[in-house]
């Protein structure tokens, strides 16, 4: 009997399953970088070159390397606690509001193609906002609004 296939089922990543697979290879790529770096290193200070140029180069590689690596896995942790929330939670929705603001901090405002990727993510950032505060306590809210003192203000004596 020959086999049919009825249905077949393909299914795709997600952008943020990507995104982890991004930081996770890039962390491992810096690791790996580091590793490296440092056995060169002390293979100057074996034949006594442990201030030459290439070991202080060397060195100041491994830090910015580190401190990359702190980003990359900062980042791949808050995308996964949002793949791990429910999609659309208030959680989920603080982790990815985090995640944007980051994105959004490290663009251009100086060309038009990162104005208008800011313009995106402030949009993005906006609608997870409103959707927070509709689905937050009273003292939540009230700590939401803490600082909307002149309009509280000019509802009452405009001007």
């Amino acid at each position: 009997m020959a086999e049919e296939v009825i249905v077949k089922i393909s299914l795709e990543k997600g952008d943020n399953e990507r995104a982890v697979d991004s930081f996770t290879k890039k962390i491992t790529y810096l690791t790996k970088a580091n590793n490296d770096l440092k056995k060169s290193n002390n293979e100057l200070i074996k034949s006594g070159q442990e201030n030459s140029k290439e070991f202080v180069e060397n060195t100041r590689q491994m830090e910015i390397n580190k401190q990359k690596i702190q980003e990359a896995t900062s980042s791949r942790k808050n995308l996964i606690t949002s793949l791990l929330a429910e999609d659309d939670s208030i959680k989920g929705l603080r982790v990815r509001n985090a995640e944007l603001i980051k994105q959004r901090d490290q663009l251009s405002t100086t060309t038009l193609d990162g104005q208008q990727k800011i313009a995106e993510l402030n949009k993005e950032i906006d609608k997870n906002n409103i959707a927070i505060q509709q689905n937050v306590s009273a003292l939540e809210k009230q700590k939401i609004n803490i600082g909307n003192y002149k309009s509280a203000l000019d509802a009452v004596v405009p001007g």
